[in-house]
């Protein structure tokens, strides 16, 4: 088992804290992932080598019955999403109750310093860390004041090219891309960021990538596989070597604005337009990864990193070709516009 400095950050439990208890944090799995401490019931891919020497917040994710959410579930069901497949609920206390029915099902205590968690599917933990190491664990960071990006990263010799878009805009099919031309993986879906002067430096997540299976087979290869995202899609959940991954905070050098898909055959050439300030600040600010939080405190510092990135880093909209056979055409003039 991988261990942690002493110096974390976990907190101590008070007599009146009325959350369980965890009997011996020495039997949790222990590591980082995105430049936080975790520990976890369950065996997560961590990341090889740490990512921090600090870390920048601490979080335990500890497994419960599934009786253990009985009474949140009931306060939380009112104010569920009819026509969303997952569900979030806000208690009285503070506490954010998520549920992915039939999947799992979370609690994030107020403090945003644990995760309770209960695993209702043998589909795997491919399809848990997805979800835990992406939205659910959103919550915490952001109780914590850190604010997660939704963003996908690639490492190069000369810096970290990060690219936003919405879902279903080829975010990890670019980067599966890049990746087959040389780039490792920084991180797929939620970057998290450390500033450092005018340098912003990205965090290593999970070492893994999203992909349907044609874009796997395309880019990848034949021999590649993986394990389905969830029951409603078929994008699979793909693991990366140690040579296809980056293990270290790695420094921001530019940021792609995924355009919305057009009709294949409208665009014919790759487009790379520099955004001007507005222009980059709105795309940041639509590239949160967890717009479900709103309080002003949040929105204000979600402002400020929005503004001293646009400041600091060249935020650029990219538009391309549709089809996976245009890719490394996009990737070689990416590179080409973006090198000094």
């Amino acid at each position: 088992m991988r261990t942690l400095a002493n110096a974390t950050g976990f907190r101590r439990r008070s007599a009146a804290d009325t959350w369980p208890a965890i009997k011996d944090l020495r039997d949790l799995y222990a590591g980082q992932v995105y430049g936080i401490a975790l520990r976890s019931s369950w065996a997560l891919p961590f990341v090889e080598g740490g990512g921090a020497a600090e870390p920048l917040a601490a979080v335990e994710i500890v497994e419960v019955p599934e009786t253990f959410f009985q009474q949140a579930r009931a306060e939380a069901e009112g104010q569920f999403n009819p026509e969303a497949w997952g569900q979030m609920g806000r208690l009285r206390d503070g506490t954010t109750y998520l549920s992915w029915p039939d999947l799992f099902e979370f609690m994030v205590p107020a403090d945003g310093r644990r995760i309770f968690g209960h695993f209702k599917t043998d589909a795997g933990l491919g399809v848990l860390q997805t979800y835990l190491l992406g939205q659910v664990l959103s919550y915490p960071l952001i109780t914590q004041g850190i604010e997660p990006l939704h963003c996908t990263v690639v490492v190069g010799q000369e810096g970290a090219v990060g690219i936003l878009g919405d879902c279903g805009y080829g975010k990890s099919s670019l980067a599966a891309s890049f990746l087959k031309a040389g780039f490792t993986l920084l991180t797929d879906d939620l970057l998290v960021l450390r500033e450092e002067g005018r340098v912003f430096w990205g965090y290593p997540g999970p070492p893994r990538i999203k992909l349907f299976p044609e874009a796997m087979r395309a880019i990848l290869g034949a021999g590649i596989t993986g394990t389905s995202m969830n029951p409603l899609t078929t994008k699979l959940v793909i693991p990366l070597g140690p040579d296809q991954v980056c293990s270290k905070a790695a420094p921001l050098k530019v940021l792609l604005v995924l355009r919305r898909p057009i009709t294949k055959g409208r665009v014919k050439t790759v487009s790379l337009r520099k955004m001007n300030r507005r222009q980059a600040f709105i795309a940041l600010m639509a590239n949160t990864f967890n717009p479900k939080v709103t309080e002003p405190e949040r929105l204000k510092r979600l402002f400020g990193l929005a503004d001293k990135l646009v400041a600091a880093i060249p935020i650029k909209s990219l538009a391309y070709p549709q089809g996976l056979s245009r890719l490394p055409e996009v990737v070689e003039t990416i590179l080409a516009k973006i090198s000094p």
